[in-house]
C-alpha cells in the first residue's frame, strides 16, 4: 500500500510540476507525448478504484470471510463474484486500463534508464510488451472466461 500511494504521490507531483512549467500544456502534451503517458492520471485514478475494490471484496473474502466456500464458489457467486456481470466488465475494463497505464510505465522506464535511442531500445520494447499486453490480457481471460464464456458452454 505503501508503494502504491507513494507512486501516486510522486505521479501527482510530477505532472504539477510539469504543468506549472508549461504555459500552453495542452498542446505541447499532444506534440511531445504518447497517449498513454497524456492518460496515466486517469488509468491511475482507475486502477486505484479498482484495488480498493478487489481488496474489499475478493481479497477480504479470501482471507477473512470465505465461511465454507470453496475458491470457485467465491469465484462464480454473484454478489462480488464473476456471475455479477457488473463486476466482470469492470474487471475487464481495469486490467486493460492497468496494461495501457503499464505501457507508459515501461516507456518512462526505459527514458529514465538510458535504453532509448540505443541498440537495446527494440529488445527493450519487445520484451515490455510481455508485462504490459500479454500478461493482462492472461488475467483478462479470467473474468471473460468466468463471467461470460462458461455460461455459454
Amino acid at each position: 500500500m505503501a508503494f502504491v500511494l507513494s507512486h501516486a504521490y510522486s505521479g501527482i507531483l510530477l505532472w504539477w510540476k510539469n504543468r506549472k512549467a508549461k504555459k500552453n500544456i495542452d498542446s505541447y502534451s499532444k506534440e511531445n507525448t504518447s497517449s498513454s503517458a497524456r492518460y496515466a492520471a486517469f488509468t491511475g485514478s482507475f486502477i486505484f478504484i479498482f484495488l480498493v475494490t478487489h481488496w474489499a471484496t475478493f481479497w477480504y473474502k479470501f482471507n477473512f470471510d470465505m465461511q465454507g466456500m470453496s475458491y470457485y464458489e467465491v469465484v462464480l457467486g454473484d454478489e462480488v463474484g464473476f456471475a455479477n456481470p457488473f463486476f466482470s466488465v469492470f474487471y475487464i475494463v481495469a486490467i486493460a486500463l492497468l496494461g495501457y497505464h503499464l505501457k507508459h510505465g515501461f516507456s518512462s522506464a526505459g527514458q529514465t534508464l538510458g535504453i532509448v535511442g540505443t541498440e537495446y531500445e527494440k529488445l527493450y520494447n519487445n520484451l515490455s510488451i510481455i508485462f504490459w499486453f500479454w500478461i493482462p490480457l492472461g488475467f483478462i481471460s479470467i473474468p471473460l472466461w468466468f463471467g461470460f464464456l462458461v455460461r455459454l458452454i
